[in-house]
């Protein structure tokens, strides 16, 4: 709750819950750590197998507002955790809407998972005509997950259209690991001119919480990437474990 409230007022907050964690009180205890007033729109539970997970954007209803909603239909069966593409209006920032396209990468299928990305980002043009989209989440983008050699044959990365927030040397994991699993990838010309350069950095909520390995893993599986744009602030992210 805090971490929500520490950044609910600048942008959308981005989490994967597992099915469980989905509380229907969630909106109750925003409003007991803030004076602000909060909602949130979500995903079905999905996932291929018995585990499920919901994608949930939590934001606060007098800095942002949801102006459509859609499930990627996944027509290529190539996600585990199909995209929950949403858009946000945003008074008073560059793009003024904007989309945010949340993704859990399995982690051995994170490759092609990350590629068909672009797939998506063809999607909304066609559905929405807008370009301006924020792709968010926990891809498993580094380490044995996403290697050196995989990447010029990652649409989402070898065009120039996209750009990359998060660097591969970034550390986004809270365990002994030095990933940079979690990333934020933009594209659309207002979205990317509202960017404040080299603003792109994670946020290390385990020691600011001061809380010991086993708390921070049974908690958000990752640090927060949080870059900032000339608007109230982009959406944030946070993740929570599952595979």
């Amino acid at each position: 709750m805090e971490l929500i409230n520490r950044y609910g007022g600048q942008g959308p907050t981005w989490a994967q819950v597992s099915e469980r964690c989905l509380d229907p009180g969630l909106g109750r205890c925003l409003r007991s750590v803030s004076r602000h007033e909060y909602s949130f729109v979500s995903s079905k539970p999905l996932g291929r197998d018995q585990y499920k997970e919901t994608y949930l954007f939590v934001y606060r209803k007098d800095t942002v507002s949801v102006v459509d909603t859609y499930q990627y239909l996944d027509p290529e069966d190539a996600f585990s955790r199909e995209p929950f593409v949403v858009k946000f209006s945003a008074p008073g920032s560059a793009a003024e809407e904007l989309v945010l396209i949340p993704l859990h990468a399995a982690p051995h299928q994170a490759v092609a998972e990350i590629d068909a990305l672009y797939d998506v980002y063809l999607d909304v043009i066609d559905k929405w005509g807008t370009y301006d989209m924020l792709f968010l989440g926990d891809f498993n983008a580094d380490c044995s997950y996403v290697q050196a050699q995989d990447w010029p044959a990652i649409r989402l990365r070898s065009s120039e259209v996209f750009k990359w927030l998060i660097p591969d040397s970034a550390d986004t994991t809270v365990g002994n690991s030095d990933c940079a699993y979690d990333r934020i990838v933009v594209c659309g010309a207002r979205l990317r001119s509202s960017l404040k350069p080299q603003s792109a950095a994670v946020y290390d909520f385990q020691e600011e919480f001061g809380l010991y390995q086993v708390q921070a893993s049974a908690g958000p599986s990752r640090s927060k990437a949080q870059p900032q744009y000339t608007w109230h602030s982009p959406p944030r992210t946070v993740s929570r474990k599952g595979p």
